[in-house]
C-alpha cells in the first residue's frame, strides 16, 4: 500500500509533464494557423506645405452701405422690405414734405427778393442814389440768397433716400410716422459692384504668417457641404482697440446669392515662403485613424513580420485629407487605411497599398476634432 501511494503521484506528474508540450505545442499552432486579416495601408510621407490658419468666418457683402436722411424730419413712406432687390435709383424712403418744402420756397423768394434788389440797386447807382458799398451790398445779398436756394434744394434731395446701385435691402432701421436725426441709418444696402467677403479676425501669429493674396476655403454651418473658394483680399496693419485681433477679409468666388451675416470656418493656406524643410512634417490618410479627441488619436502601424501595432499619436490639421501628425509617426512607416476596425493590438495582417495616385495638393476641410500645428 505504501509503495502505492508513492508510485501514483509519481505517473500522474510524468503524465501531466508529457502532455503539457503537446498542448503548447497547438496552442502555437492554432496562432500560427490564424489567418492574417487583409488591409490596406499607406505610407507615411513628409509634408512641406505651412500648415493652414483655421479661423471662424462671417459672411457679407464688400459694399454695403448705411443710407440716412442727410437733415432729420418725420419718415413719410418706407418704400421697401428686408430682402428686397432693387434697381437703381429706386426709392427705399422718403421724409414728409412740410418742412422741407417749405423751406426750398422760402429760399426761392429770397433769391428772387434779391434779384428785384440789385437790380433796383444798379439802376439807382447809375443815378448817382445809391454809393458803389451799397451797390456791392445788393450783389452779395443776391449770390447769398442763390446759395440758400441751392442748400435748400440739396438737402430737398437727399429727402429721399434711393438705392444707389442694384442690389439688396439687408435690413430697415424706420418706420412711416418716426421722427428720425440726421445721419441715423434707416436702411442698409448691399450691393454686388465689389463682390462677396468673409470676414475674420487673425491672432498676432497668425497674422505673420498670411500675406494678401494667400488661397483660402470657406464653409459656412448652415450649407456645411458647399467649399467656397477665395483669396486673402485685406489683413489690418494694427489690430482692433477693442479685440486686440487683426481683421482681414477673404474675397470669394460664386456666394453672391448667399446671405450676409452666415458663419463658418475659413482655412487659409499661407503660401511657402523660404521657410523650406523648417515646416516638414508626417502626414497620413484621415482613414488611418481609429479613433481622435483633440489632439489625440490611435493608428495601426504595420510592424516587420507584417503585425499590426496599435500607436497614439498627436495630430494636427487637415490637409487634402491628410491629416499632419505632429508626435508618433516618422516618413516611410506603414498604417493602416481600411480594415483597422476590425484589428486588434499584435494581430497578424495582409497589407495591400492603396491604388491609385495621390491627387493634387488643394485646400481642404479642416475634421471638427482636429487642431492648428
Amino acid at each position: 500500500m505504501m509503495i502505492r501511494r508513492l508510485v501514483l503521484p509519481v505517473l500522474l506528474v510524468a503524465t501531466a509533464a508529457c502532455r503539457a508540450p503537446d498542448a503548447a505545442a497547438r496552442t502555437t499552432d492554432d496562432a500560427d494557423t490564424r489567418p492574417a486579416l487583409a488591409v490596406t495601408v499607406a505610407t507615411v510621407e513628409t509634408d512641406v506645405r505651412p500648415a493652414p490658419v483655421l479661423v471662424a468666418a462671417t459672411l457679407a457683402a464688400k459694399e454695403e452701405i448705411p443710407l440716412a436722411f442727410k437733415i432729420g424730419g418725420v419718415i413719410a413712406r418706407m418704400a421697401v422690405e428686408p430682402g428686397e432687390r432693387v434697381r437703381a435709383g429706386q426709392v427705399l424712403a422718403e421724409l414728409a414734405d412740410d418742412e422741407i418744402g417749405a423751406a426750398v420756397r422760402k429760399a426761392r423768394e429770397g433769391r428772387e427778393k434779391a434779384e428785384r434788389d440789385l437790380a433796383r440797386a444798379t439802376a439807382l447807382f447809375a443815378d448817382s442814389a445809391v454809393t458803389r458799398a451799397q451797390l456791392d451790398d445788393a450783389t452779395t445779398g443776391l449770390e447769398v440768397a442763390r446759395a440758400d436756394e441751392r442748400a435748400a434744394q440739396f438737402n430737398r434731395r437727399f429727402a429721399a433716400i434711393v438705392a444707389p446701385a442694384e442690389g439688396l435691402v439687408l435690413r430697415r432701421h424706420g418706420e412711416a410716422g418716426e421722427q428720425v436725426p440726421p445721419g441715423q441709418p434707416v436702411v442698409v444696402f448691399r450691393t454686388a459692384r465689389r463682390g462677396m467677403v468673409a470676414r475674420v479676425a487673425l491672432a498676432d501669429h497668425e497674422r505673420m504668417r498670411l500675406a494678401v493674396g494667400d488661397a483660402a476655403e470657406v464653409r459656412f454651418g448652415a450649407a456645411p457641404a458647399r467649399a467656397i473658394t477665395g483669396r486673402v483680399r485685406v489683413i489690418g496693419a494694427a489690430p482692433s482697440p477693442t479685440t486686440g485681433a487683426f481683421e482681414a477679409e477673404l474675397a470669394l468666388s460664386g456666394a453672391d446669392d448667399l446671405p450676409s451675416g452666415l458663419v463658418g470656418t475659413a482655412v487659409i493656406a499661407p503660401a511657402p515662403r523660404g521657410r523650406g524643410r523648417a515646416d516638414a512634417t508626417p502626414a497620413v490618410p484621415v482613414e488611418a485613424l481609429i479613433e481622435a479627441d483633440g489632439d489625440s488619436a490611435a493608428v495601426f502601424v504595420v510592424t516587420t513580420g507584417d503585425v499590426a501595432r496599435r500607436r497614439a499619436v498627436r495630430v494636427g490639421s487637415l490637409v487634402d485629407g491628410r491629416v499632419r501628425v505632429s508626435q508618433g509617426l516618422t516618413a516611410g512607416e506603414r498604417v493602416v487605411v481600411a480594415g483597422g476596425a476590425y484589428l486588434a493590438d499584435g494581430a497578424r495582417v495582409r497589407p495591400t497599398p492603396i491604388p491609385g495616385a495621390e491627387p493634387a495638393p488643394r485646400v481642404s476641410r479642416v475634421l471638427p476634432s482636429s487642431v492648428r500645428s
